[in-house]
């Protein structure tokens, strides 16, 4: 971890442990707050450029605070957050506030708006209360990120599984009231936002890890603890290992793409991993500690719901693997050439 990490992941602690009590039962007063703090601390321009305030920093310092993030299943799309004023003072796109983000997988920016023929739902996370409009980032002509600037009136609203503001797009039936081409590719914007909710959902599942064996050291059955069974021993062994082979996997990925190395392969299987970790973390938390985990008073199933909710989040793990798939099969060389490229 760099400098710069280690003091952005000192200080989104300080901010976050503050507001743990409440901002995790998702009040939208108590999501506001936080919101206001982070900007006040700054760090929502983790990434935007200097010229706009930033610290045009890498993905590795931005991970710092998602990770943090998800260590204490705080409120509000941190990640997205850093993605939208890491394009402040580009593409015409000088404020941010009042916006959501949306990537259009498989959708391509020509010279006009080109949809989907059917149905195509995304959804977004609604940023800073009100939404007055919804950034579709797309792929345009030679891999660029193109910036489709929607009119937010009228989108359907809901509320994410973890109870947060979030609103549904069509984009087969989207309109954009402009277009603006930004310079920067497409697959590096996509893979720092992957890569970013790994994080996130790493620091979550470690969190999980904790409050799974803590249980299992303290509560007893039979007269010994549940850590003493071996099937419960099993179970958080597996977890830790899914966990882990995810955060070597993200911190590969995050080291390359900041090396200018990236490959598709590794912010694809980070992602994938990942979400892997999610399932298997939750599941077996919530086998350990039992009904207490679903209780409305136990921080358990707002981990949970979080980490299902980010595991589908800027690439789904069902469609990065068959991305992945995909590619392997179509290298001539076959799969472990193309593993070592």
């Amino acid at each position: 971890m760099s400098d710069i990490a280690r003091m952005l992941d000192e200080t989104a602690e300080r901010l976050l442990s503050r507001h743990f009590a409440t901002a995790m039962r998702g009040s939208s007063e108590s999501a506001a707050a936080l919101l206001a703090e982070t900007k006040e601390a700054g760090l929502d321009l983790v990434l935007a450029p200097e010229a706009a305030g930033g610290l045009d920093a890498g993905t590795l310092e931005a991970s710092a605070i998602a990770y943090r993030w998800g260590y204490h299943a705080a409120p509000g799309a941190i990640v997205d957050l850093m993605l939208l004023n890491g394009l402040s003072g580009v593409a015409g796109l000088e404020t941010v506030s009042g916006s959501a983000i949306v990537l259009g997988e498989g959708i391509h920016v020509g010279p006009g708006w080109v949809r989907p023929e059917t149905a195509h739902i995304v959804s977004a996370p609604v940023i800073g209360g009100e939404t007055s409009r919804l950034l579709v980032c797309a792929r345009g002509g030679e891999g660029t990120l193109v910036v489709a600037v929607l009119d937010a009136a009228g989108v359907e609203r809901r509320k994410s599984m973890a109870g947060e503001d979030i609103v549904l797009l069509d984009l087969a039936a989207a309109e954009p009231t402009a277009i603006h081409a930004t310079g920067r590719d497409f697959e590096a914007f996509s893979a720092r936002a992957a890569l970013l909710t790994s994080s996130a959902i790493l620091g979550g599942t470690q969190r999980l890890l904790e409050i799974a064996i803590e249980h299992a050291n303290t509560r007893k059955q039979f007269g010994k603890p549940l850590g003493k069974f071996q099937a419960i021993q099993n179970m958080l062994a597996e977890a830790a290992s899914e966990h882990v082979v995810g955060q070597a996997a993200t911190r590969a990925a995050i080291a390359a793409q900041d090396a200018g190395a990236l490959r598709p392969l590794q912010w694809q299987s980070a992602k994938i991993q990942c979400g892997r970790a999610a399932t298997t973390v939750a599941a077996a938390a919530h086998q350990i500690l039992g009904a207490i985990g679903f209780t409305e008073e136990h921080v358990l199933h707002h981990y949970s719901k979080r980490l299902w909710g980010w595991r589908d989040d800027w690439g789904r793990q069902a469609g990065l693997e068959k991305q992945v798939g995909e590619a392997a099969c179509a290298h001539a060389g076959g799969l472990w050439p193309w593993m070592v490229d």
